[in-house]
């Protein structure tokens, strides 16, 4: 099991190496959510911004 600490740690580091990412938590696990809070300061801290994606209007229609 990895402490809140350490999955901050390993998912800073990734994000820092690529300079830009996609992060996706959708698990249920408690130390996730501990790490949250941390972690949300940790970006706006270094510059980092954070995006909502919403679904769009969806297929366009093609013309006949």
């Amino acid at each position: 099991p990895m402490t809140p600490e350490k999955q901050l740690d390993l998912i800073l580091y990734r994000l820092e190496q690529r300079g830009r990412g996609i992060l996706l938590f959708h698990d249920t696990k408690k130390h996730t959510a501990a790490m949250l809070p941390r972690f949300l300061r940790e970006l706006k801290a270094r510059g980092f911004r954070i995006v909502a994606l919403v679904p769009g209007p969806g297929p366009m229609e093609t013309a006949p």
